[in-house]
């Protein structure tokens, strides 16, 4: 009822006799956004009830995508309820009554801020023919009815736990009793269960949808804070303590992050989707200054960074950055003299929190926010940072997987002994080594508050010799590898300085028969991988060795075969939720995580890539999806080379690929004062290939770089944001041009930067 449309209407709930109004004070416009689409075409009439004492006008507006949307202008008399039925055909001519999503209400142009109580607000149509009724009078999941139900609505959607594998059981009650219910359910997650409904006498035929979509989401609430006296503890969200009252959660300041709340294990928890900022405004200022500590639970599944802000009249604000452990809940205990020497504690009255400028538009699960005086609570984490077997690393661990299956070489019979570090040194280990093989382990954490444990199991099998797919041993120019274990699969080895001949590898099988097939190294820096092939070519294992030259900073060599997210982050969506629609380049797809992958290079066998799939879908609106990835928060350097192999895809029906890179200062300064480096981009029109000289030349032949920065000549208005660029200006940047389509075969792009020059070059087919 409250989107952030830049109004000045302030908007609030009254209880009257004992009914909830919505009262607009301050009007001059404000909008109503429907959670999803509804479908008024069937319907006559649109009711409401309006009370005003000093409005002159007032405009009712339907609106459908686009935006199509037109006024109905209401006469209002001051001083008393007014009912209004206004007929939907008065919209139809204008707005698409099968897709109306928003309502806006005006003050008429009147200008003169007037206070508005609105009730009622509903669509109805004469009673219809019970042997023609083709809805429903109530839909239910899981034997509940479906949040929001409404005949005349035909579609849900409805958010289940990305753990979850079971679709739900959908039933649905017709509202004749004679009428014919058949349910389709979905035949898996996410899917869409159909409920179709035909009248009694067969003519009419409605038909009800359930979309599930799988969503991460916390498997339990949050831990429950300690008992602590009233005096010492301010509260601003939790079940726990009682709250100050009076807290806007939602207030409207531009932003495009989604707040809701939700019930987890009864316990109610604040839910921030698409968050590029969010404030909550405290409705008389807070004394905290005899306080020592702010606590907040976080869960999140994608977000990077969060930082969160206490903010005091001025604005006078500072922000502390809450390190994010992904897909458990984590407290922070952060001492008030992080904000004491910005922050006015005397006179706090507002928070927020942000992505810190990375734009991924997370979903973050907040609880239980409250100041406290006293010593810093006990930690409640119970996670690990690594498991290992034998002294060896785990393959594939992570702190929120808490089941591991090894399968150990033929032949095995102790089981390997199993190590552990937790995440917080104050939390205890309890490991029970498996006896036997087959057998497990298990490691029992009990966090520092005494409660709170999470249990890890490795359960241990051995390989038939048929199907065993092991090394025993990886030599490099003819000695052993250090450290090997059959169960590790990749290692880094560090060569001298200097060293420019490529090692030579050679393996053994745990089994005799099994097949190996080595893939050298091409180059230094580079990988040479073992691929295993078991006996009866059941099983599959592929070990790489990693030669590292001592100039060396940073690598991916993608043979993980599954994306490191500890590198990588995922844009997803179409950028709106950041304030940047279509990606700001009016973009075509929706990026999802799913058209990112690692598979093996056809024609290079033991070689692996990172691909990013672009498919011909429809999504919404869309008919696109593709991917993108970017090293936010993770990965920064300055000066140096940067080197990337690409292949691009035929480019000849608008696709854009691109390689660039943006200042690791972008959340602190913004787009352009961080800088812009793109490496490479290719789909460039015919217009511009002829513009700098290249007219006979094809989308797939011709490749070109940018750098782009702030410069105070560059300022017009046409240019606000005052960014230059050498994109178009052939004196500094030259594009390559092969003489056939590139997309044929690799290429390898470089960055050379120091503190003279930036210098982007191509090597194509041997030729730099």
């Amino acid at each position: 009822f409250n989107p952030g449309w830049g109004q000045s209407t302030t908007f609030s709930t009254e209880e009257i006799t004992g009914s909830q109004v919505i009262k607009l004070s301050n009007l001059n416009y404000q909008g109503f956004e429907l959670s999803g689409s509804i479908n008024v075409s069937e319907m006559e009439f649109l009711h409401i009830d309006i009370w005003t004492a000093n409005a002159s006008a007032f405009d009712i507006y339907l609106i459908s995508p686009g935006p199509a949307e037109t006024p109905y202008s209401a006469s209002i008399p001051t001083g008393s309820w007014q009912s209004y039925d206004i007929p939907v055909s008065h919209f139809e001519s204008v707005v698409d009554l099968s897709n109306v999503f928003q309502f806006k209400f005006t003050d008429g142009g009147a200008g003169n801020s007037p206070t508005v109580y609105l009730d009622n607000i509903y669509f109805y149509k004469s009673a219809t023919d019970s042997t023609s009724d083709a809805t429903l009078s109530d839909l239910k999941v899981n034997g509940e009815t479906i949040e929001g139900f409404n005949p005349n609505t035909l579609s849900y959607t409805l958010k289940l736990n990305a753990l979850e594998t079971e679709v739900p059981e959908v039933t649905a009650t017709a509202n004749n009793d004679s009428a014919t219910v058949e349910i389709t359910p979905a035949t898996e997650l996410p899917g869409t269960t159909e409920i179709m409904v035909t009248s009694e006498n067969g003519e009419v035929t409605k038909t009800y949808s359930v979309n599930f979509e799988l969503v991460f989401k916390p498997n339990g609430a949050a831990p429950t804070p300690p008992d602590r006296a009233s005096d010492e503890v301010v509260s601003i969200f939790s079940d726990s303590y009682a709250n100050v009252d009076g807290i806007n959660f939602n207030p409207s300041w531009g932003q495009a992050t989604a707040v809701s709340f939700e019930d987890i294990e009864s316990n109610e928890t604040m839910v921030f989707e698409t968050l590029n900022y969010q404030g909550i405004e405290l409705s008389a200022n807070q004394d905290i200054s005899d306080m020592d500590y702010v606590h907040i639970d976080l869960w999140t599944n994608n977000a990077s960074t969060v930082r969160m802000f206490l903010i005091s009249p001025g604005p006078a604000e500072t922000s502390v950055s809450l390190p994010i452990t992904k897909n458990i809940w984590k407290g922070y205990d952060i001492p008030l003299s992080k904000f004491s020497g910005v922050v006015d504690l005397n006179n706090l009255y507002q928070f927020k929190f942000d992505d810190g400028g990375i734009g991924d538009s997370p979903t973050l699960y907040i609880d239980n926010i409250y100041f406290y005086k006293g010593e810093a609570s006990a930690s409640y984490d119970a996670t690990l940072t690594e498991i290992s077997l034998d002294e060896t690393p785990l393959n594939g661990f992570s702190p929120t997987q808490f089941e591991y299956n090894i399968e150990l070489p033929a032949g095995s019979t102790e089981a390997p002994t199993v190590s552990a570090t937790a995440n917080s040194s104050a939390a205890e280990l309890d490991i029970t080594q498996a006896t036997m093989l087959p057998g497990s382990a298990q490691i029992l954490v009990t966090a520092e508050d005494g409660e709170t444990t999470n249990t890890y199991m490795i359960e241990f099998n051995v390989a038939s010799l048929a199907s065993d797919a092991s090394l025993t041993s990886i030599m490099i120019d003819g000695k052993p590898l250090t450290d090997f274990a059959a169960s590790q699969y990749h290692y880094t080895v560090e060569l001298d300085e200097g060293e420019t001949t490529i090692p030579e590898i050679t393996a053994s099988t745990n089994y005799d028969s099994a097949f190996v097939d080595i893939f050298p190294a091409t180059s230094l820096p580079g990988s040479t991988a073992i691929k295993v092939t078991s006996q009866d070519s059941s099983q599959h294992s592929v070990y790489t060795v990693f030669f590292k030259t001592s100039d060396l900073l940073w690598w991916d060599e993608f043979s993980a075969q599954s994306v490191n997210e500890s590198i990588w982050n995922y844009d997803l969506g179409n950028g709106c939720d950041i304030g940047i629609c279509d990606w700001g380049n009016a973009e075509l797809q929706l990026y999802e995580k799913d058209n990112i992958y690692i598979e093996e290079i056809p024609g290079e066998e033991g070689n692996f890539a990172m691909v990013i799939e672009a498919q011909q879908e429809t999504n919404g609106n869309y008919q696109f999806t593709s991917g993108r990835v970017n090293s936010s928060g993770n990965i920064d350097f300055k000066y140096g080379v940067l080197e990337v192999r690409m292949k691009v895809p035929d480019l000849e029906t608008g696709l854009w690929p691109a390689l660039w890179m943006l200042g690791s200062n972008n959340a602190e300064v913004g787009w352009p004062k961080s800088g812009e480096i793109d490496i490479m981009e290719m789909g460039q029109k015919q217009a511009f290939r002829t513009q700098q000289g290249f007219a006979g030349s094809t989308e797939n032949e011709y490749v070109g770089g940018n750098v782009i920065w702030y410069a105070n000549a560059a300022c017009s208005d046409g240019n606000p944001l005052c960014y230059a660029a050498i994109a178009g200006d052939a004196n500094y940047n030259t594009p390559y041009v092969s003489n056939s389509a590139m997309n044929s075969r690799f290429q390898t792009y470089r960055l050379y930067w120091n503190e003279e020059h930036l210098r982007m070059t191509v090597e194509d087919q041997g030729i730099e």
